[in-house]
């Protein structure tokens, strides 16, 4: 089958890092390339690529430059359904449980299934709850989708929708706090989420310090998402990268 459910993680309760690039922003090719040369030297587990525009957001050529240099994983997290191309490895088939825009809770994802049933290629299909959790500042994928970031204070009401996208068998909660986020995802929803809810935990948005990698990874993050930052300062995914493998020596 050119689609099929897998699992994004193993039972090895290792701490995980991804970088997200938007092929929107990747207009330098020459710059993305040595970008890639940084992460195929690194320890980084998985590329996340997608734009939270409609279009295809140059997704097809930004994806096999990556898949050209890098030997990671490539995981589409698209914005739409035109973004998915045979370069990716797997998609995170992503559910917006904040939203009460049908097309993104399920819409956009039938589209999607017939693009991937028509592929002349196997995909990892990853099911995930996409929540995003307000940042400060009104994130992209808010603003595409029409959606309403909810309050970090909202404990109760997010763990309710986290838990429910479980019960519904999606294998992944993605807690974002937005590109550019003022304030990343908080400690203690982290600790909670990862608690409380029978799913892999991936938070993402406002990352600035390998200090608060740490200790978003210690609270109970599965997988750290790392995007803006990246793009500004490349050269830093190896003092991120050190800090996850010292944190899964640890715990070996």
């Amino acid at each position: 089958m050119p689609g099929r459910v897998a699992q994004l993680l193993d039972q090895s309760n290792k701490k995980h890092l991804a970088l997200l690039i938007d092929p929107e922003k990747e207009t330098d090719m020459l710059r993305l390339e040595q970008k890639c040369k940084l992460i195929a030297q690194s320890s980084v587990d998985f590329i996340f690529i997608g734009a939270s525009s409609l279009g295809d957001a140059n997704s097809m050529s930004v994806s096999k430059l990556i898949k050209s240099h890098c030997p990671q994983p490539l995981i589409g997290f698209p914005g739409s359904a035109s973004q998915l191309n045979p370069f990716w490895d797997g998609i995170l088939y992503i559910s917006l449980i904040g939203s009460k825009n049908a097309q993104y809770l399920f819409e956009e994802q039938n589209i999607g299934t017939q693009l991937i049933e028509e592929m002349d290629k196997d995909i990892n299909i990853y099911p995930s709850a996409y929540l995003i959790v307000d940042g400060g500042r009104e994130s992209s994928a808010a603003k595409t989708t029409n959606s309403q970031a909810i309050c970090a204070s909202q404990v109760d009401e997010i763990l309710l929708r986290c838990k429910t996208a479980s019960f519904l068998g999606m294998q992944n909660v993605y807690l974002e706090a937005g590109s550019g986020a003022l304030k990343s995802i908080p400690l203690a929803l982290i600790s909670k989420c990862s608690k409380e809810v029978n799913a892999r935990l991936i938070v993402g948005g406002g990352i600035k310090t390998v200090e608060s990698a740490l200790n978003m990874w210690e609270a109970g993050a599965e997988v750290l998402v790392i995007g803006n930052h990246f793009e500004e300062h490349p050269e830093k995914i190896s003092d991120y990268c050190a800090v996850k493998d010292r944190l899964n020596q640890k715990h070996a």
